[in-house]
């Protein structure tokens, strides 16, 4: 740099607009002189040469190019201070100006001054939705503790892991309140952790396994199709293919594996008392039958103990990947999550986002409730004992079977009872710390859902009778707490399983405890062999007992989540069918009909193209006070209301009730900026949720949004259009080149929301089309075809569906 001065001193003097230069040089240059820069005193104005970097203005002729031009255009122009051209004027000398010159200088400095204003960023938008902001502060301030506290945590966490190597910092930007730009850096996994990549290498495993044995399935099917009890699958939503849409550790796939397992002790325990029996009898006919049950035993028992273990492992390591994704999401959104709490109702719908994924994953990690202690709690335990104790326990039972042919029971079997009867005691003791785990999660879940049904009853009577919506909250309430019912007298089931895994597991202790004894009173030769035999065989009386109980447990388990999924699957296709009145008159009791029945068809199975039909189908006729996803759609739908209008009543009952389950006003904020950012498709499956943890309700989604509903239930929407436009206009108009269009009208008209509607309409025809693509075409694809390539033309403001890529062939 000249003049041995740097560049930011050039601009601090640039910045003085010239009044007493001299001065404030000496002023810059003595500080630069404690930066052991050597200042040269030097005339100010070798600083400013006229003809550098600043041109001097001009007055420009009327009519040239340069008089038009905007002056930061200008060739030769080069500004330090980013085109802040009134502080170049002022730091250097400027002659004397005629006054028409001196007016288009305004002129240039007004336009000057009106491009800067474009390229400034806009400063944060307030939108509370109506929600009043004294409320709003009030709430802040009630839980500004436990935010800050998990916001330090999170921020521990972050400065713990910037030097990790699995780790990297991503630049981004964000927007204060005024609207400037600020650089910041977020923390990001360079790839997903050891645990998450096991887990997600079982499930391909799991679903290509699955795919061979339905693959297998579909060729026994073919084969023994003429008989006459063979016949397409019926049941299942998956059609036209063999892939697995789950894994093989299912609990409903598991059952079969605990039903084994009892069968394997009841099997043990009775060939145990007969050997006793045979041995103390001397009958070696009796000791003959037994010995090859007990050899098959023995070689199936590493079968059960491998498929048992693997399933103890997959549930514990899926609680673990929860957690580390939960880490992940913390690190990535603690920052906007701040920002959301500092700002509130200026914050962005991505700040709200993050806030809440950032309270989840806090809640997650730092603030967990006793059901999930317990849960992990009890999940490590059982891995413990089914992939830890199990194996060499399983494995010395083999020896001693192997043994007993070559040595004989005499010599092998006191031996085989010390060895073995220690490991059990330990599996014992793991049994019993099991069992009290999964007695406090059930209290917990217990205490939980009736404090959830208090809360839900003082709103219901604090609401006047004579209130628009009491009778819709009656409903609500109703269906709400017939759900939380299931899930206390689920509770308390469960607690007495808890209860009797824990009295298993001391049982076992004892029994071990005297099996031991028995042995060595055998090797001092004071008792038989025979009494030991009697002695083990009482020993598996609690596993046998436990079994039973472990596989009636589990059946209840499954069936519960296979009618939850089914709720949640007719509930899915009433919101594409029926109005958002019709449900609230229905769950209201105010319905014309004079009854809260709803009624639901299905197909399922594999398709039939010869039939135009699936091979199976199902029908759910149900209370709607029975199905507690329908008020989850009715209380979602005023939260979605918010978001499109903007009108809050804090008083309003549903308001209420959202803040009796724990959705506080900062929270509610939260959720309708960030659903305000979402498509019309996903929306309204965002609210829910982030609703249904509050309310108790298990809502399965996938990539944020719920599973469409099967492709027959949108066929025979199809057919419903079709049907009407014949009814109006006749067969020959829906064969005529108009017949689409007005079909595919008549198809948005019958959903409640026609973008939503539409675009899953499209989006479940068009997989049907491609799968059935290698198939003869058939009139009904043709029609079906037809329809989906119609050019959607925007008729209201509501979305437009998208028409997707549609395959060709039939």
């Amino acid at each position: 740099m000249p003049y041995g001065v740097s560049q930011a001193t050039r601009r601090v003097v640039l910045q003085s607009n010239g009044a007493n230069l001299g001065e404030r040089l000496r002023e810059v240059g003595g500080q630069a002189g404690r930066r052991r820069v050597q200042l040269v005193k030097r005339d100010p104005a070798l600083f400013f040469p006229k003809d550098s970097f600043v041109p001097r203005l001009r007055t420009p002729v009327a009519g040239t190019a340069a008089d038009e031009s905007d002056p930061l255009e200008q060739p030769g122009v080069s500004s330090p201070l980013h085109g802040d051209r009134d502080l170049l004027q002022a730091a250097v000398e400027r002659p004397a100006q005629k006054p028409e010159a001196r007016r288009r200088q305004f002129v240039r400095r007004d336009a000057v001054v009106a491009h800067r204003a474009q390229k400034q960023p806009e400063a944060r938008q307030a939108e509370a939705f109506g929600m009043d902001s004294n409320q709003l502060m009030a709430q802040k301030r009630e839980g500004f503790k436990r935010f800050d506290g998990c916001y330090a945590l999170a921020k521990k966490r972050h400065d713990a892991k910037l030097d990790n190597e699995h780790y990297e910092q991503r630049k981004k930007t964000f927007v204060d309140e005024q609207g400037r730009q600020w650089p910041e850096f977020e923390l990001l996994r360079t790839k997903k952790t050891r645990t998450e990549r096991f887990m997600d290498g079982q499930a391909l495993r799991g679903k290509k396994a699955q795919a061979g044995l339905n693959q297998l399935g579909q060729r026994a099917r073919e084969l023994a199709g003429p008989l006459p009890f063979v016949g397409p699958r019926e049941y299942g939503s998956n059609y036209l293919s063999n892939e697995g849409t789950e894994g093989l550790l299912s609990i409903n796939k598991t059952l079969a594996l605990d039903r084994a397992l009892a069968a394997q002790s009841a099997i043990k325990m009775g060939n145990g008392s007969v050997t006793a029996t045979g041995a103390e009898l001397g009958n070696a006919e009796i000791a003959g039958v037994a010995g090859p049950i007990n050899d098959m035993l023995a070689l199936g028992a590493p079968v059960l103990a491998v498929g048992d273990a693997m399933a103890s492992i997959d549930a514990c390591l899926k609680l673990r990947t929860d957690r580390d994704k939960a880490k992940a999401t913390l690190l990535r959104s603690f920052q906007d999550a701040r920002r959301f709490w500092t700002y509130l109702e200026k914050a962005t719908p991505q700040e709200a986002e993050a806030y809440l994924q950032f309270e989840a994953a806090a809640e997650k990690l730092f603030d967990e409730t006793q059901e999930d202690r317990s849960t992990r709690a009890a999940a490590k335990d059982r891995a413990a004992r089914l992939a830890v104790i199990q194996p060499p326990a399983v494995a010395a039972t083999m020896g001693a079977e192997i043994a007993n042919d070559v040595i004989g029971a005499a010599a092998v079997n006191p031996i085989a009872g010390a060895v073995l009867a220690p490991l059990a005691m330990v599996s014992g003791a793991i049994d019993v710390h099991e069992g009290t785990h999964e007695r406090l999660r059930r209290l917990d879940q217990q205490q939980r859902a009736e404090q959830r049904k208090v809360a839900m009853n003082r709103v219901l009577e604090s609401t006047a009778v004579d209130h628009p919506q009491h009778a819709l909250m009656v409903g609500i309430v109703k269906s709400l707490s017939a759900h939380l019912d299931r899930l206390i007298k689920q509770a308390k089931r469960e607690k007495g399983y808890g209860k009797a895994r824990a009295g298993k597991g001391g049982a076992v202790i004892g029994a071990s405890a005297a099996v031991v004894a028995t042995a060595g009173l055998v090797i001092g030769g004071i008792v038989s062999v025979a009494t030991l035999g009697v002695a083990s065989a009482l020993a598996l009386l609690p596993p046998l007992g436990w079994g039973i109980a472990q596989a009636e447990r589990n059946r209840r388990r499954v069936k519960d989540e296979h009618k939850s999924k089914w709720r949640q699957r007719a509930m899915r296709v009433l919101g594409f069918e029926m109005s958002r009145e019709a449900l609230q008159k229905k769950l209201a009791g105010t319905h014309p009909d004079s009854t809260g029945r709803l009624r639901v068809e299905f197909q399922e199975g594999e398709y039939l193209p010869k039939d135009q039909r699936f091979a199976g189908s199902r029908t759910m006729e149900f209370d709607a006070g029975e199905n507690e996803y329908l008020p989850l759609h009715l209380l979602s739908l005023q939260v979605q209301d918010l978001v499109r209008d903007g009108r809050c009543d804090h008083n309003a009952p549903y308001v209420q009730l959202l803040k009796a389950v724990g959705i506080d006003a900062i929270q509610l904020l939260a959720i309708c900026k960030a659903a305000s950012a979402k498509p019309a498709n996903a929306q309204l499956d965002f609210i829910q949720s982030q609703l249904a943890p509050a309310l108790g309700i298990k809502l399965r989604v996938e990539a944020g949004v719920q599973a469409l509903p099967h492709v027959s239930i949108f066929i025979n929407h199809y057919w419903d259009a079709v049907g009407a436009v014949i009814n109006r206009k006749g067969q020959d108009f829906v064969d005529s080149a108009e017949g689409p269009a007005e079909i595919r009208r008549q198809l948005a008209e019958r959903y409640p929301d026609q973008g939503a509607g539409m675009k899953a309409f499209d989006t479940v025809i068009g997989t049907f089309l491609e799968k059935t693509q290698h198939l003869p075409p058939t009139p009904h694809t043709k029609a079906l075809r037809d329809v989906l390539t119609v050019p959607v033309k925007p008729a209201s403001p509501r979305p437009v569906a998208v028409t997707p890529r549609i395959p060709q062939g039939g």
